[in-house]
């Protein structure tokens, strides 16, 4: 039995919802998953009992301070995906907005250990040149990249500030 403390946000989607298994397999009990009042608890049928479910909105800060008091470690994995130009706004909004504020209140809270899910659309690929890294410059035009690479420059402040502190 693993005592830490964890919260993890987008436990409903398809990464969070197979990290809360994870999680659980690994002998942790006390996780902590955040979520909107209407999302589907289907991707974690026989396990979403075996966790606190606290509803929070990424972009309310009061949700996220009430759903981080005591965790040690936040695993970040809520984040709207869409391949449609009109969702670009909400996606911006939410997937940067939204990390910043678990970066900042990380930081607040002296959480010892944030790790940030995100995907290759944050940056895109090439054909031709399989290597990418935190220099490649966003390449996709489906409008996730530029919120997928605003979130991860939220992360690096977080690091780079974790360091300093």
């Amino acid at each position: 039995m693993v005592s830490k403390k964890i919260l993890v946000t987008g436990a409903t989607g398809f990464i969070g919802s197979y990290l809360v298994r994870y999680l659980l397999q690994q002998g942790y009990t006390n996780i902590r998953c955040t979520r909107q009042p209407n999302s589907s608890l289907a991707l974690l049928k026989g396990v979403a009992g075996k966790v606190e479910w606290v509803n929070a909105d990424l972009l309310k800060l009061m949700d996220l301070e009430d759903a981080m008091q005591g965790v040690q470690q936040v695993y970040h994995c809520a984040a709207v995906v869409s391949f449609h130009e009109k969702d670009n706004r909400q996606m911006l909004s939410i997937n940067a907005g939204g990390t910043a504020n678990i970066v900042n209140l990380s930081l607040d809270f002296g959480i010892e250990k944030l790790v940030h899910v995100s995907s290759i659309a944050a940056i895109g690929r090439k054909p031709n040149d399989p290597n990418i890294d935190e220099r490649t410059p966003g390449r996709t035009t489906n409008g996730t990249a530029p919120t997928a690479s605003a979130s991860t420059r939220r992360r690096w402040k977080c690091g780079a500030a974790s360091q300093k502190g």
